[in-house]
């Protein structure tokens, strides 16, 4: 019996810190500014059981540590809710010192709950499937929404869970083409094989409201839909 409990509880620390390194790497591929208590609250904005936030701190922080957050620097900082300065981890173009005088923890907090709650919306629309094997998704309102492709065209495309892929930003044409072939602009595919597609990069393709998402030989392409 202990044993078993053992293994459900390596199963379930697993999949949390899964969860955190996910939440944390669609935050970065947005460009925006959190602490390590922002990625435990939106999870438990999730009503997932998770053990405390000094547990879970370290997995964010070991992120930073092991060259997982791209170009992001960090800055200690006092919010006046907290008892004590915390790592604010930021890019580099953003000065953390105004950043933190102009917005409390708890208000961070709701902005971090906010994107996840975007996230959630986004992954639970439902697709329509084309007679051609395209299907259609319609993009989330708030500023967080993520557009999430599904493992399907990442297995078509040979895109792997917690892969590489990369995506061709084409305003003029209004599409997106995602494939594992290097360009500067790499997005983030999860443990599920999901792609994930920020709202930055599809509003500079001018993608907005419903979209078709196709195959092309090893390429994903996102466009406008016909209807």
């Amino acid at each position: 019996m202990d044993g078993q409990n053992g293994n459900g509880t390596a199963t379930q620390d697993h999949d949390i810190k899964a969860l955190q390194e996910d939440t944390v790497s669609a935050l970065l591929a947005e460009r925006k500014v959190f602490t390590a208590y922002d990625i435990t609250s939106s999870i438990r904005a999730q009503s997932i059981q998770t053990p405390k936030h000094d547990d879970m701190k370290e997995v964010v922080h070991a992120m930073f540590h092991d060259g997982r957050m791209s170009d992001y620097d960090r800055t200690l900082v006092h919010f006046q809710s907290a008892p004590s300065p915390c790592w604010l981890y930021h890019p580099p173009e953003v000065d953390p010192k105004n950043y933190a005088a102009g917005m409390t923890q708890q208000a961070q907090t709701a902005t971090i709950s906010a994107d996840v709650q975007a996230d959630a919306d986004s992954l639970a629309a439902p697709a329509t499937s084309n007679a051609d094997g395209s299907v259609s998704k319609t993009i989330g309102n708030l500023p967080g929404s993520v557009l999430y492709i599904p493992r399907d065209f990442a297995q078509k495309a040979n895109i792997a869970a917690r892969g590489d892929a990369f995506m061709a930003v084409d305003p003029l044409q209004n599409k997106i083409v995602v494939s594992s072939a290097t360009t500067p602009d790499k997005t983030h595919v999860d443990r599920n094989q999901n792609i994930r597609i920020g709202k930055t990069a599809l509003l500079k393709a001018g993608l907005d409201g419903k979209v078709e998402i196709r195959i092309d030989g090893q390429e994903i392409i996102i466009s406008k839909a016909n209807n």
